[in-house]
């Protein structure tokens, strides 16, 4: 009988009501990685929403967490490790932006590489 129904049509599944443990760890991380990834709080939620049928606040809960989650990972690092990994990620905006011809994201990339590895002559 469903194989009557267009996919578009199909009933749509009910919300989940109570995650385990694992199921909530996997959410928080999925959405650290979003966040990670320079996702935007409302691209975050349809993602989330699309892949677990998550409603809004406990979107809003996992997404905290996740931050929670980084802001800890990030306590543990020592400074040259931190601005390894935020050189590391504005390379890659360099290189998008001039993939793109986004010369002023490029510049703006650029400038922030300087600042994190103290290569302003001007602030010496």
């Amino acid at each position: 009988m469903s194989e009557d129904i267009a996919p578009q049509e199909q009933p749509v599944e009910f919300k989940k009501k109570g995650w385990t443990a694992p199921e909530i760890m996997e959410q928080v991380d999925f959405a650290a990685e979003l966040i990670c990834n320079g996702k935007q709080p409302w691209q975050i939620r349809k993602i989330m929403e699309d892949r677990w049928g998550l409603n809004r606040r406990t979107v809003e809960n996992r997404t905290h967490e996740a931050r929670k989650q980084l802001a800890r990972e990030l306590c543990g690092m020592d400074r040259g490790e931190k601005v390894a990994e935020m050189v590391g990620a504005m390379q890659k905006v360099l290189d998008m932006s001039m993939t793109n011809g986004r010369g002023s994201d490029a510049i703006g990339a650029m400038r922030l590489i300087t600042e994190l590895l103290n290569l302003n002559p001007r602030n010496q």
